[in-house]
This record gives C-alpha cells, sequence and structure tokens, in this order.
C-alpha cells in the first residue's frame, strides 16, 4: 500500500505549507528557463508548448529539468485534441467488420490521452485545483525586461 507521492518543497511554499511540516532547505533549485521543445510534437504540441511554457516561465515555475515532464504534457494535449477531431469527424460509433456497430476505438485513445494530459497537468501545477493552492509573491509576474530597464533609468534620471 503506498501513500502520497510527497510533494515538492517549492510547491509546499506556494501552497502555504498547509501540513506545517519541516521544509527540506536543500532541496535542489534549479534556475528558471524554458527549455527548447524537443523534435517530435506537430504543430498543435508545439503551440501548446510556446503558449505553457510560457506562462510558466512568467511564473518561475519551469526549468530546463522539467523536459520530459512538458513534452508528456504536450504529447498528451497533441493526441488528445487529434483523437477528439477525429472522433467528432467519425461519431462514437463504427461499423465492425461483421457489420454491427462498436464503440469507437478513437474514444478509447481520446480518454487514455486525456487522463495522461491531466496527470502531466497536474505535475506541473497547470490544473484549476492546483492553482487554487498556489501562493506566489507579487502575483508571480516575472517583470518584463524592458520596463525593469527603464524603472532602472527613472530613478537615475528623476
Amino acid at each position: 500500500m503506498k501513500g502520497r507521492p510527497p510533494v515538492p518543497t517549492a510547491l509546499r511554499i506556494l501552497h502555504g505549507n498547509p501540513s506545517r511540516r519541516p521544509l527540506n532547505e536543500e532541496e535542489p533549485k534549479p534556475e528558471t528557463e524554458i527549455p527548447e521543445c524537443p523534435d517530435g510534437l506537430d504543430k498543435v504540441g508545439q503551440d501548446e508548448w510556446e503558449r505553457i511554457t510560457g506562462h510558466l516561465y512568467q511564473l518561475n515555475m519551469v526549468a530546463d529539468m522539467d523536459l520530459a515532464v512538458l513534452y508528456g504534457y504536450c504529447h498528451s494535449f497533441e493526441q488528445f485534441i487529434k483523437s477528439a477531431t477525429d472522433l467528432k469527424k467519425t461519431g462514437f460509433l463504427v461499423k465492425a467488420p461483421s457489420g454491427y456497430p462498436i464503440v469507437n476505438p478513437l474514444l478509447s485513445i481520446n480518454n487514455k490521452a486525456k487522463a495522461m494530459m491531466l496527470k502531466f497537468a497536474q505535475e506541473l501545477g497547470l490544473s484549476v485545483v492546483q492553482r487554487t493552492k498556489i501562493k506566489i509573491e507579487g502575483n508571480g509576474k516575472r517583470e518584463d525586461e524592458f520596463d525593469s530597464f527603464l524603472r532602472k533609468n527613472d530613478r537615475k534620471v528623476g
């Protein structure tokens, strides 16, 4: 019988450390950066990669070491969208070789892709429930480099 998996210290801090257990001060803290999108994703997966890594970067919640989880999420998202599109075209029932109607196998592919996508999303803190638990100082917005430059120069001039 397994218990719940351990929650990373950063997430425990963001959630307000509800368990009040001591935090692991020696946990690795990777530098925030967007990993390069690997080959293997088509346009749908690549677009999702760009979209989601941009959001995660703004919140300081992505590092190069997250590549595999991000890839898994984007690949599952891609499969989910493709199978949903194909399912819409072919319908929920198809004819078996015997001529009898059967449940479209795309429905199983769609459901598995959705389940995997949601598991990866939870790992990345992307679910609605996960977001309600996260607390980020300053609303977690990364300051635009140009705005930062202007602010520093305004102090020098004024």
